[in-house]
């Protein structure tokens, strides 16, 4: 999209048109700040900082007619179900991308009951319908506790409980995020202690073989993301923001080519992130945009993913704390 300058305490930043809007692979924005996006989307506009340089701001436009799709990530689409009328009635092109897994509560110790979880899956895929009820079994934990068999009997009762609801299924295998390893180590010795990254990758191709074949099974595609070497054991790469599904869904031209803003191997059409890293309560053990749950904790608190940022970016001071 085109970018102009606004004002701001004196200062020029730019403001964006931004094509696709992506809410957000940085924190749970649908589950935790539902209420901050919703009265961004109603205002307009947001602010966004570029991750790497907080000094970085840029206002993002928000109206219908800017957006050529919102694309929303959730682990909890519960509070997204009494505002989807209203996005309809503005005429936003939508869809969203579900994370669903069911691990442990160790593993994920502030997110809904998977049952509850899954409820809220299966019905917002009656709602919108499966091509835009994306799922994402994402990302796949080995250890003792979630060995190949674990996860081949939870992806197969998963399966079974949103075919015809979501369209596909997106893999990924863990990725050893430094961010993580602190919360890993606090797994040794226990069952959900992560399998060593070798034996990990022995197990990945043909686990992925099986997973696949499961939701082929049921009617489902499944699909990596970012993920190198699993196209010999049947599972293509996909883009998780994909271009050619948001040209067909609602006829809008998309940019050509991929996010370079996005890790190596990422298919996704270009997009443009709201929120902000460590902002997400869920503590997730595994989670690459978490360093310190307890810090994201106070973060929460303060709205600091949104609210508080509108604050903190008009007097210049990025984010401290």
């Amino acid at each position: 999209g085109f970018t102009r300058s606004w004002r701001m305490n004196g200062s020029r930043s730019p403001e964006v048109s931004p094509g696709i809007v992506s809410a957000s692979r940085r924190t749970d924005l649908p589950a935790f700040y539902a209420p901050w996006l919703f009265r961004r989307l109603e205002a307009g506009f947001a602010f966004t900082v570029n991750p790497f340089n907080p000094h970085q701001v840029s206002r993002i436009d928000l109206s219908p007619e800017a957006v050529t799709c919102l694309v929303l990530w959730t682990r909890n689409p519960g509070p997204l179900l009494a505002r989807l009328p209203w996005l309809e009635a503005r005429g936003y092109r939508f869809l969203v991308q579900a994370t669903h897994l069911g691990y442990p509560r160790e593993l994920e110790p502030r997110l809904l009951p998977p049952h509850r979880a899954l409820g809220l899956l299966r019905t917002l895929g009656d709602r919108l319908g499966p091509d835009r009820t994306l799922w994402r079994y994402d990302p796949v934990f080995l250890s003792h506790a979630t060995d190949p068999s674990w996860h081949r009997r939870r992806f197969s009762a998963l399966c079974a409980a949103l075919a015809g609801r979501v369209g596909g299924v997106t893999l990924s295998f863990l990725d050893r995020y430094p961010r993580a390893e602190r919360r890993f180590r606090a797994l040794r010795g226990m069952s959900l202690e992560p399998w060593d990254p070798e034996r990990a990758k022995e197990a990945r191709g043909p686990l992925a073989r099986d997973l696949g074949e499961i939701a082929a099974g049921f009617g489902l595609e499944a699909r990596s993301c970012a993920e190198a070497g699993l196209e010999p054991w049947g599972i293509p790469s996909g883009a998780c923001i994909d271009g050619e599904r948001i040209a067909r869904l609602w006829g809008v031209p998309v940019p050509r080519g991929r996010d370079r803003n996005q890790r190596p191997g990422c298919r996704c059409a270009p997009s443009r992130d709201l929120g902000a890293y460590d902002t997400c309560p869920g503590g997730c053990a595994y989670c690459y945009a978490l360093s310190s749950p307890e810090r994201a904790l106070g973060r929460f608190a303060r709205g600091e993913a949104g609210k508080e940022g509108e604050e903190r970016f008009a007097q210049g001071k990025g984010w401290e704390g």
